[in-house]
């Protein structure tokens, strides 16, 4: 920085994706919990970090947004379509489970093996990959062209092929040092050891096939695609927030796009535990639209949440997440609330019940009271990954919403579950929020799809600018610039300002100013996919 930043708040960045963990407390409180942690894509160190292997799970499973277990391979994720490599989702992994990885092959003939995709040092709150992801792991070789890439089938002959793709969760991370060496036996040979489970996922491809490519949110994508905003919401859920989000549908899914996937509620005011990210926009359109399920598949049991990444989706089309900070803990019967991570028990969320994440995005986690302004509390405020509808009971008080709506009380007479959840007559559930953890929801009571989370990617390292921080003050947008003033231990406001930068387009310019009224020389950060 230059001469008149003074050193305590010189600014390490890189430009990238991986999360890394920021704690804001200082290194010496030990008895102060991290702030949110950063949402793993960096690579892990190669020397490996081992816990003690624990019996493999019967309920590890993988699955897939894009096909099902048995069924054909889309043609978009071979070398007739588009190249992808497909989304995939796992969860159940077993206890001491510190890493996963990932391949993907096919067997010709007796003898003869092809791989297609060789991935490890997936890091452990990873759970998902979306199509075409590149920035999860550690690639190894393919068998195609020998590249560290996937390799999308391109099998000759007539007859459909058999493909079959392998999560392997992990005790230990593998020694494997020189990824380029690294092909799907040597990663075999190298887990053979630390494997405390796998899930597997058959699918088989033909060449000319008439490949249907996942379900997509806009008509060019699906022939079933319903643009009518009437016929995908005939309750008008989705109408008082119309200027923010377009709904579409087909058969299965509600497509809910957002082009900034903020709301036009203030936000970050208020916030006395900052994690030093300020929000900037996420468009949720195309491929990374919401896609809620339009029938849910209620289950007999409930199910965990995820306390990485949205657990649920605002009807304004920002994300729900978790409230626990921890991006890594279980939430399953075994999980025991300690105040210490609730984001909104430390002073981690603006008046809205919301804050910047990890990602530079923008989310909720608590009730969004802030929408109360103009919803009918007859209509669902949020949907559940899985297709839920969440509706606001309770969760204002004198800041969370200012007092301003202390009086509403929305709750059923009936009491809820342990995950916020009510049995209606016909099997259903429906959830409210609550004044009290978990807020918004604890766990599911219908099935979910985890490659259905959409989680931004961070764009820059922290360093120590905003540390001292005490209180933010605001953020204001004016003509595109946005400005976050906070207040120090010192009692001095210094400033965050933002504005999109020429360089890319998802590229902006920061300024850290410890003089408010003293432009610094911009660095530019650009998030990458």
């Amino acid at each position: 920085m230059k001469k008149q930043i003074i050193a305590c708040f010189l600014i390490l960045f890189v430009v990238g994706c991986g999360l890394l963990p920021s704690p804001i407390t200082p290194p010496d409180d030990a008895n102060q919990p991290p702030p949110e942690n950063a949402e793993g894509n960096a690579q892990p160190e190669q020397s490996p970090a081992t816990t003690a292997p624990s019996a493999p799970s019967g309920d590890f499973t993988l699955t897939s947004p894009a096909m099902e277990n048995g069924g054909k391979l889309p043609s978009m994720f071979t070398c007739d379509g588009e190249s992808l490599s497909p989304p995939l989702a796992w969860q159940g992994a077993p206890e001491g489970t510190v890493s996963y990885a990932l391949a993907m092959h096919h067997i010709p003939g007796p003898g003869d093996t092809h791989w297609y995709w060789v991935v490890y040092n997936i890091p452990p709150t990873t759970l998902s990959v979306e199509a075409g992801a590149t920035n999860f792991g550690t690639f190894g070789t393919n068998s195609v062209n020998e590249q560290q890439v996937y390799a999308p089938p391109c099998s000759k002959g007539p007859g459909e092929k058999l493909y079959t793709i392998t999560v392997y969760a992990l005790s230990a991370s593998p020694n494997l040092p020189n990824p380029a060496v690294v092909d799907r036996d040597t990663l075999l040979a190298a887990i053979a050891n630390i494997t405390l489970a796998e899930a597997s996922l058959n699918v088989t491809f033909e060449r000319g096939q008439e490949g249907a490519a996942a379900p997509g949110p806009v008509a060019e994508n699906s022939e079933q695609t319903d643009n009518n905003e009437t016929n995908c919401d005939p309750q008008g859920v989705f109408a008082p927030y119309a200027d923010q989000v377009h709904v579409s549908c087909d058969e299965s899914y509600l497509y809910v796009e957002t082009e900034t996937g903020q709301p036009e509620h203030e936000m970050m005011r208020g916030i006395t535990a900052w994690i030093l990210r300020v929000p900037i926009p996420f468009r949720y359109t195309d491929e990374r639209a919401w896609k809620i399920p339009r029938d849910p598949h209620w289950l007999e049991e409930h199910t965990a949440a995820h306390a990485r990444g949205p657990i649920a989706m605002a009807v304004n089309g920002v994300p729900i997440y978790h409230f626990d900070k921890r991006p890594d803990v279980a939430l399953d019967d075994s999980y025991v609330y300690d105040p210490k991570y609730d984001t909104a028990q430390q002073g981690e969320l603006d008046h809205c019940g919301g804050h910047a994440g990890q990602g530079e995005d923008y989310h909720y986690h608590t009730a969004p009271v802030c929408l109360l302004d103009h919803h009918n509390l007859a209509h669902p405020i949020g949907y559940t990954l899985g297709g839920g509808e969440i509706f606001y009971g309770t969760g204002a008080d004198d800041y969370f919403g200012e007092g301003q709506y202390n009086h509403i009380n929305n709750l059923p007479t009936e009491p809820l579950d342990e995950c916020n959840g009510l049995q209606l007559p016909d099997g259903s559930y429906v959830y409210y929020t609550t004044h009290e953890p978990p807020y918004t929801i604890g766990c599911y009571h219908e099935e979910v799809d985890w490659a259905l989370q959409i989680e931004p990617r961070q764009m820059r390292e922290l360093g120590q600018f905003g540390r001292n921080a005490t209180k933010i003050v605001s953020l204001t947008i004016n003509d595109g610039v946005r400005t976050l003033l906070f207040e120090t231990d010192q009692g001095q406001l210094n400033a965050v300002v933002y504005q999109p930068s020429t360089a890319g387009q998802d590229c902006w310019d920061f300024q850290f100013r410890t003089n408010i009224d003293q432009p610094t020389p911009a660095e530019t950060h650009c998030r990458v996919e």
